[in-house]
């Protein structure tokens, strides 16, 4: 195999600007290895935090393969590999266990308490964006084929869907407001009776409220920039109000049951504190930036409220193979049914050399993704 293109940047320098390399081709897969050909590599905030110097830890003082979300397509397995097969599509585990603490031990890594994670392109590893890469296959979840086309989606639908979880985890320490036994958060129908508030322009901020809702949770969605028009007709349909944020004010929510926070914004989540009802629930998918005097005035209120009102504030931002899995399986039966158009969160695939304008720069509602012409070698050279 000839040499491999990927993006990398040097840690040591004080701008962090990904360039187009060539690289030294992989080693052939041993035991329970694969080698993957990485079909697209998505963007999103945490690859415009890293570059920002915001978040990562580099794996080497000189390099860094960049991307941590991935589709890509087994082309050639270890001897020992049981979980895959050539020609088998797959995404990447975003953490990987530290091997020292508990919770990684008991197949937790999202929880990890040491520092000694792998986040692959974002923390001591190196990234997905290069045509191919050999991965532990144990490190790899499978896709139907059906998903190629919105794979990338799995990752922040599995983020949602443990946001979602650790909702009625937290809410368990009190009873709903409904005295109906199937409603308690404990129970399969918790949703049934809820009403939750989303915040955010993002693609994780739609799967989020696609999610609730098609678990019959009452969901009102708040953006922080406009969303287009087909998109916001889709998700009328399935009974998705969206409130317009320069009108909006808390008359317009009553007593919601939790706050999920998806834009990492404090400013556009503290106006809306004293709609939750006591004993509410925050939870943060995204973690909130921004510096200055009014950023850390909204995080006073955030807390001041939450303390009044017994309110709990909750930090999600890495998920397990478990919600991958459940993403997975909620992506195919929403792509089989056509109850959302998913096509409309992912925007058109964009050559390598256009990741950092992309990574800079988000738009807001889609996923932006880069994606290689063809395998190093041309066709077939795989």
């Amino acid at each position: 195999m000839t040499g491999v293109l990927g993006l990398v940047f040097n840690p040591s320098q004080p701008r962090w600007v990904p360039q187009q390399v060539s690289l030294p081709p992989p080693p052939p897969p041993g035991g329970r290895q694969v080698l993957v050909q990485v079909e697209e590599v998505g963007i999103c905030q945490l690859d415009q935090l890293l570059l920002l110097h915001r978040e990562g830890k580099p794996p080497e003082h000189q390099r860094w393969v960049i991307g941590h979300e991935m589709v890509g397509r087994v082309v050639r397995p270890g001897r020992r590999t049981s979980l895959v097969k050539t020609g088998d599509w797959v995404v990447p585990l975003l953490r990987l266990p530290c091997g020292v603490c508990g919770p990684c031990a008991d197949g937790s890594p999202d929880e990890c308490v040491t520092d000694l994670y792998k986040e692959p392109g974002l923390h001591r590893a190196h990234g997905w964006a290069c045509q191919v890469r050999v991965e532990e296959e144990e490190n790899l979840v499978p896709i139907p084929p059906s998903l190629g086309e919105v794979a990338l989606l799995v990752e922040p639908l599995a983020l949602a869907i443990k946001g979602a979880n650790t909702l009625a985890k937290v809410q368990q320490r009190t009873l709903p407001s409904c005295a109906h036994f199937g409603h308690r958060w404990d129970q399969t129908c918790w949703m049934q009776d809820k009403h939750f508030l989303i915040i955010g322009s993002s693609v994780l901020t739609v799967l989020t409220a696609l999610y609730m809702r098609l678990l019959d949770a009452a969901v009102t969605l708040l953006p922080c920039h406009p969303m287009p028009s087909e998109m916001a007709s889709s998700l009328a349909d399935l009974g998705v109000p969206i409130l317009n944020p320069q009108e909006a004010t808390v008359d317009h929510l009553h007593s919601l049951d939790g706050v999920l926070e998806t834009s990492g914004d404090p400013l556009a989540l503290a106006p809306y504190m004293d709609a939750l009802a006591p004993n509410g629930v925050v939870v943060f998918l995204a973690r909130p930036s921004g510096q200055g005097r009014r950023h850390a005035a909204a995080l006073a209120t955030i807390l001041e409220r939450a303390l009044r009102s017994n309110i709990g504030v909750v930090p999600c931002y890495r998920m397990g193979r478990s919600h991958m899995v459940q993403a997975i399986q909620w992506l195919d039966k929403v792509q089989r049914n056509g109850s959302f158009p998913l096509r409309l969160l992912l925007a058109p695939a964009s050559p390598p050399e256009e990741f950092f304008p992309l990574a800079c720069t988000p738009k807001p509602w889609v996923k932006n993704r880069i994606r290689w012409s063809e395998p190093p070698g041309g066709p077939g050279a795989l």
